[in-house]
């Protein structure tokens, strides 16, 4: 191996070796937000990174967390926070990893995956609305009633899921009819919605269906 070879493998290797020690226990949730929205997870792209930084965030708030892959290369993440009575119908909050894609050529001002906020605080990046932001607020809020000792009635369950953008065939879809699923015994879901202040509340339910198990 030549010098340069070696100089660039040595630089690599101290690169993995700082991602693998991310320390996310006093982050901010926008910090949360800016690291997870610099991970690329355009659909059908590799997920472990993203899968990674949720084992990381899962450690720091010091629950269980389980991945599945019902679909190969479609990675499901469960992180769960128990209740005091696990008999009871469990909350399910729902959000997905996977973006659609992005590039600086449509007509972006900064790198969609670089996480940018500007002069006036304002984050930058594919994710921050659809909705990386949401799975942050999910995960900041349960994690600070357990850091304040709260434990609700009933377990509450974070799902991410690999493929939303494309119809959830390889996530959701096959998840729903899954012994993992059935197990959870999942009696509400909260899934997308509006992730920033509004002076209304906006109910969807064009289309909508009541599901019976």
């Amino acid at each position: 191996m030549d010098r340069i070879a070696f100089i660039i493998l040595a630089v690599l290797q101290l690169q993995a070796s700082w991602a693998a020690c991310a320390d996310y226990s006093n982050s901010s949730p926008v910090e949360l937000l800016q690291a997870y929205v610099q991970i690329n997870t355009t659909t059908y792209h590799d997920l472990s990174e993203a899968v990674e930084f949720w084992r990381e965030l899962a450690a720091v708030a010091d629950v269980p967390i389980n991945v599945y892959e019902i679909v190969e290369g479609f990675p499901i993440v469960v992180l769960k926070w128990a209740g005091a009575d696990s008999s009871q119908r469990s909350i399910m909050l729902n959000s997905h990893m996977d973006v659609v894609p992005a590039a600086l050529e449509d007509g972006w001002t900064y790198d969609p995956f670089s996480g940018h906020i500007d002069e006036n605080n304002v984050m930058y990046g594919r994710g921050t609305q659809d909705m990386k932001s949401v799975s942050i607020q999910y995960y900041s809020a349960l994690r600070r009633l357990k850091e304040n000792n709260v434990t609700l009635l009933r377990d509450v369950y974070m799902t991410l899921m690999p493929d939303e953008e494309v119809g959830a065939e390889a996530g959701m879809i096959p998840f729903l009819q899954s012994e993992e699923f059935a197990a959870m015994n999942v009696g509400i879901e909260l899934d997308e919605g509006s992730s920033f202040p509004m002076p209304i509340i906006a109910v969807f339910y064009q289309d909508k269906v009541v599901w019976r198990k």
